[in-house]
């Protein structure tokens, strides 16, 4: 899944151990199986990457 992926963003230095910042206009968390899934309006940023 998505927790895993690291894509490349051209020339764009980015420090993974900063905070992943995540704003949606919901959230639906499974306790059973341990997912998220947010919808609507997703926002995802880490530092200076928006």
């Amino acid at each position: 899944m998505a927790q895993g992926a690291q894509i490349a963003f051209g020339s764009v230095q980015q420090d993974s151990s900063l905070p992943v910042e995540v704003t949606a206009d919901n959230l639906d968390v499974d306790q059973t199986d341990g997912t998220a899934v947010f919808t609507g309006n997703v926002r995802i940023g880490q530092g200076a990457m928006r």
